[in-house]
């Protein structure tokens, strides 16, 4: 993939909005090592959605990652780099050029994906015990991040359909 100046100011900025939307709305998680319930899969799916797959999985997975590490969480710095990523990769390319439902499928797909992702993560570092108590937490965050996006998705589609 080659990545004109342009493209890469893209991902940049939007790793950027991920990161402070990541990292300024941080709800803790009780029981956890560091976890945290945030708005930054609303940017992801945004970003994802304007930047298409490969761009939105690097902005998702930098943005992200620098996230859990600045707020104190480095143990899953690995993990949601690579979980977020692949939800910008799975929104990108889904809902690129579709529709709002296309979008929506998209965004509940990823969010079930980072559930399931993080589940699989937490379960290999700490145990089943403390995986299990934070799926709830998780699938808050899916549910919520893919309603508000979904209703954020008709000002996305305005922008990206000007910019071009």
């Amino acid at each position: 993939m080659k990545i004109s100046t342009k493209q890469l100011a893209q991902i940049g900025m939007s790793a950027a909005i991920v990161f402070v939307v990541t990292f300024l709305v941080r709800i803790p998680v009780p029981g956890t090592q560091g976890g945290y319930i945030n708005f930054g899969d609303i940017a992801i799916y945004i970003s994802a959605y304007l930047l298409g797959g490969p761009a939105g999985a690097i902005a998702a997975a930098i943005g992200s990652g620098a996230a859990d590490i600045a707020a104190g969480a480095p143990v899953y710095a690995a993990g949601t780099f690579v979980i977020k990523g692949v939800m910008g990769l799975l929104v990108g390319l889904l809902a690129a050029n579709k529709g709002l439902s296309r979008f929506a499928a998209a965004a509940t797909l990823a969010g079930a994906g980072m559930v399931a992702g993080y589940a699989l993560y937490e379960l290999a570092l700490f145990g089943g015990a403390y995986a299990l108590t934070a799926i709830p937490m998780n699938l808050v965050q899916m549910v919520g991040c893919s309603v508000v996006a979904t209703v954020v998705y008709p000002v996305a589609r305005r922008v990206k359909l000007h910019r071009n």
